[in-house]
């Protein structure tokens, strides 16, 4: 039976490819209507999601939300930064 897998070298040489690759995954992102970068480690962590699976909690009804000129984008401050009004993350609370 022959030897199955890849070499150190092999793998080394693709993960190298993909350095570049992923320089560009927040552009793409803004490009397909994003507002906010996805490789964000604290939107991470809070599952923050472009599209919030409850027309009722989504970010434009949050306390932590201020709407911008951009109906479909605002900032929020817990990322202190864009935040899609549609979308939505586990510390959602609703406007005061």
């Amino acid at each position: 039976m022959g030897k199955v897998g890849f070499s150190r070298r092999t793998v080394i040489e693709r993960g190298l490819l993909m350095v570049p690759a992923l320089a560009f995954l927040p552009s793409i992102a803004k490009a397909a209507g994003a507002c906010a970068d996805p490789t964000d480690s604290l939107r991470a962590s809070l599952h923050y999601t472009e599209m919030g699976p409850d027309a009722k909690m989504v970010c434009a009804g949050c306390g932590f939300f201020e709407a911008d000129d951009d109906k479909s984008c605002g900032n929020c401050k817990i990322f202190n930064g864009p935040a899609n009004a549609k979308g939505h993350c586990d510390s959602w609370a609703a406007k005061g």
